[in-house]
C-alpha cells in the first residue's frame, strides 16, 4: 500500500491541478452568468485566474514533496550500500592483525598479537584480556607491558 508513495503524491498533484482548474473555470462561467455584464465577466475571469494560480502553486508543492520522498528513498538505499561496504572493509582490516583467539577456562577471550606488528593498537592500554608474544623468546604476556618478563626484550 505504501510503495512508491512519492510517485503517487506527484500523480495526485496532477489530478488535483486538473480538478481545481476545471472547477474554477466552471465557477467563473457561473459568476459571469449570474452577475452578468462586464462586472460578471471581470469577477469570473479574476476567479479563474486566481484559481489557476492556486492550482499551479498546490501542484508545485505536492509534486515537490513527492520528489523529496523519491530522492530520500534513493539516498537511503545508497547509504545502506555504503554502510555495508564500510562494514566489509572494517571487518577485513580489524581481523588482519589477530593471529589467534584463545578461550580461557574462565570464559575470557584473549587475543594474541605479535609484538613487532601492533598495527596501530595502543600497547599502553590497560586491557588485561589482550596478550602479546615476545618476538625473541615467544613468552605470552599482557599487552600493556613495555618489556618481556622472561628475557627483557623491548616491545616498542
Amino acid at each position: 500500500m505504501y510503495k512508491n508513495v512519492g510517485e503517487r503524491i506527484a500523480k495526485l498533484a496532477e489530478i488535483l491541478t486538473v480538478i481545481i482548474v476545471v472547477s474554477t473555470i466552471l465557477i467563473g462561467i457561473c459568476l459571469f452568468i449570474i452577475i452578468g455584464k462586464w462586472i460578471g465577466l471581470l469577477c469570473g475571469l479574476t476567479y479563474v485566474l486566481i484559481g489557476a494560480i492556486a492550482a499551479w502553486v498546490s501542484n508545485l508543492i505536492l509534486a515537490g514533496f513527492g520528489d523529496l520522498i523519491v530522492s530520500n528513498r534513493a539516498i537511503l538505499e545508497s547509504t545502506k550500500e555504503c554502510v555495508e561496504a564500510i562494514k566489509k572493509s572494517y571487518n577485513s582490516i580489524v581481523t588482519t592483525p589477530i593471529q589467534s583467539i584463545n578461550t580461557k577456562s574462565t570464559a575470557e577471550t584473549s587475543i594474541v598479537i605479535p609484538a613487532d606488528k601492533n598495527n596501530g593498537i595502543d600497547m599502553n592500554a590497560s586491557n588485561e584480556n589482550i596478550t602479546i608474544n615476545c618476538p625473541n623468546c615467544g613468552a605470552s604476556q599482557n599487552a600493556n607491558r613495555q618489556f618481556c618478563n622472561k628475557c627483557g626484550t623491548s616491545f616498542k
